[in-house]
C-alpha cells in the first residue's frame, strides 16, 4: 500500500504539479556566438535549462543557462502579441543589454581615445533593443551618468570576457589580411572596416575599445604575413575566436 501511495503521489506531481512550476519559470540561453539570448522553457520538474543545449547548438554551445522564476510567455510578450512584457530589467541585465549592443551590434564606445556623447550612445542602444520595449524605456530614461558608468564597466568587461586578440590574428593570419592591416596603419577607420569585413563570426568587437587598443593589436597580434603554419591549419571551422570557453 505505501509503496502504490508514493507511486500515486509521484505521477500527481509529474501530470499536475511539475507542468505548473515549469509554467511559472524560464531559462534564458547566452550562447558563445555572442548571439541575443534566446528563452526556453526548463524541463518537465522546472529546475534545469537542458533545452539550451539545442537553442545553442549552432552558436558554438551554451555559455551560459540562467532559470528565473518568470514564464516564458512574458519574457518574449508573446502573451500580447507584440514586444512588451520582458519586464522592468534589474542594473545588471541593463548592463547585458548594453554591453550586447556593443560587442555583438557593434555601438562603439569611443570616438578616438574619448567616449562617445551620451546622448549618442543612448540612440545607438535604444535603436538596437528592438526585442523588449521595457529595455528601451530603462535606457531611454537613465540618466547621463547611470549610463556613462555602465558603459565604461562593459568596456573594461567586454574585452576581459571575449579574446579580442585572437579574433585580430585571425584576420590577420588566416584571413591573410595581415599585409592590408599594416599598409592601413594610421587610419583606424580602414582597419576596424577591414576586421569588420573580414571576422563574420564577431565582427563588432572592436566597438568596444579604443584607438589605442586597435594600434596595439596591429603591433603585437597582427602578422604582416602569415606562417606557413598558419596558412596549414586555416580551415572553415577555426573561425570562431573571439570567446573565451
Amino acid at each position: 500500500m505505501l509503496r502504490t501511495s508514493l507511486i500515486t503521489s509521484f505521477l500527481l506531481f509529474i501530470f499536475f504539479l511539475a507542468p505548473g512550476i515549469s509554467c511559472a519559470s524560464c531559462c534564458v540561453c547566452e550562447c558563445r556566438g555572442g548571439t541575443q539570448p534566446s528563452f526556453v522553457e526548463p524541463n518537465m520538474f522546472g529546475d534545469t535549462c537542458s533545452g539550451c543545449e539545442s537553442s545553442c547548438s549552432t552558436y558554438g554551445g551554451v555559455r551560459r543557462a540562467k532559470l528565473v522564476l518568470q514564464s516564458c510567455a512574458s519574457m518574449t510578450g508573446s502573451n500580447t502579441g507584440s514586444n512588451s512584457g520582458c519586464g522592468q530589467p534589474t542594473r545588471a541585465q541593463l548592463k547585458e543589454a548594453i554591453s550586447w549592443a556593443i560587442f555583438h551590434e557593434g555601438c562603439r564606445i569611443y570616438q578616438g581615445e574619448g567616449i562617445r556623447l551620451v546622448s549618442e550612445l543612448r540612440a545607438c542602444y535604444v535603436e538596437k533593443q528592438k526585442h523588449c520595449v521595457e529595455v528601451r524605456n530603462a535606457i531611454d530614461h537613465a540618466s547621463v551618468s547611470e549610463l556613462e558608468e555602465i558603459t565604461r564597466e562593459a568596456a573594461v568587461e567586454i574585452p576581459r570576457g571575449h579574446n579580442i586578440p585572437d579574433a585580430f590574428h585571425w584576420v590577420c593570419a588566416h584571413e591573410k589580411m595581415g599585409k592590408r592591416i599594416h599598409d592601413a596603419r594610421g587610419n583606424m577607420e580602414d582597419i576596424r572596416t577591414i576586421y569588420h569585413k573580414h571576422n563574420r563570426e564577431n565582427p563588432n568587437l572592436l566597438a568596444a575599445v579604443p584607438d589605442s587598443y586597435v594600434v596595439k593589436l596591429v603591433a603585437e597580434h597582427c602578422p604582416a604575413v602569415a606562417s606557413e603554419k598558419e596558412k596549414t591549419n586555416a580551415g572553415p571551422h577555426e573561425g570562431r575566436p573571439g570567446l573565451r570557453p
